[in-house]
């Protein structure tokens, strides 16, 4: 029975995605933001000066291997920022939430762990 209890409660607990929040300091339009863990996307596009965005990032199109994020920054037309980050593992994330800071010559990545 105990077994049984388990099962349910990692079942109906587990996640299956992550969300993700933008914030753009940038003194511009961000065009385009791609966060690709490898099998399903999130885009986000014309994200202006000085706003934010949430959104779920689901892993059910995601094999079932470890590998990290992929993001692609489209600033302009000549400015095109392409870097992987973090972790996932077995097809899952580790984490709860992610929040990406786009700086003008940087992004800050930080992360909220589920607590299992």
């Amino acid at each position: 029975l105990l077994i049984i209890v388990f099962f349910f409660f990692f079942f109906f607990n587990s996640h299956t995605g992550v969300d993700i929040f933008i914030i753009n300091n940038r003194d511009s339009t961000v065009k385009s933001i791609v966060i690709d863990p490898g099998g399903s996307k999130l885009q986000v596009n014309n994200l202006e000066a000085g706003k934010s965005y949430k959104a779920y990032l689901s892993f059910k199109g995601v094999a079932k291997i470890d590998g990290s994020y992929l993001v692609q920054i489209d600033g302009k037309s000549d400015s095109i920022n392409l870097f992987s980050f973090g972790y996932y593992t077995n097809g899952y994330p580790l984490e709860k939430e992610i929040h990406l800071t786009l700086h003008k010559d940087s992004t800050g990545i930080n992360y909220v762990y589920s607590k299992y």
